[in-house]
């Protein structure tokens, strides 16, 4: 059996003149991470108009991921693509105090 599903605009992202180049400067830092450059191709995809599906395929990412840094651009900006201090795992051995 074979499902269709319909194509969305990657939640269609505005970008100002800054995130745009703040952006491009990512994708092109020979420093920046995978994960920032990746981020970083999702919204400048999702701001030019492209649908869901194509942003996934040309960054190579998950539905989801596409959907969850979108969402967070929209919300916080350039903010938003930044790793939360909040996450991950906590230490599983409390610290010890040396005098």
């Amino acid at each position: 059996m074979v499902v269709y599903a319909m194509a969305r605009l990657a939640s269609a992202l505005e970008l100002t003149a800054e995130e745009e180049a703040e952006l491009n400067r990512r994708v092109r830092a020979a420093t920046a991470s995978v994960r920032d450059i990746l981020r970083a191709r999702i919204v400048l995809q999702g701001a030019s108009g492209t649908m869901q599906l194509d942003v996934v395929r040309k960054v190579g990412a998950a539905t989801k991921s596409v959907n969850k840094w979108s969402q967070r651009f929209k919300r916080l900006g350039l903010d938003g693509l930044a790793i939360r201090p909040d996450r991950g795992v906590g230490a599983a051995i409390s610290p010890v105090v040396v005098e």
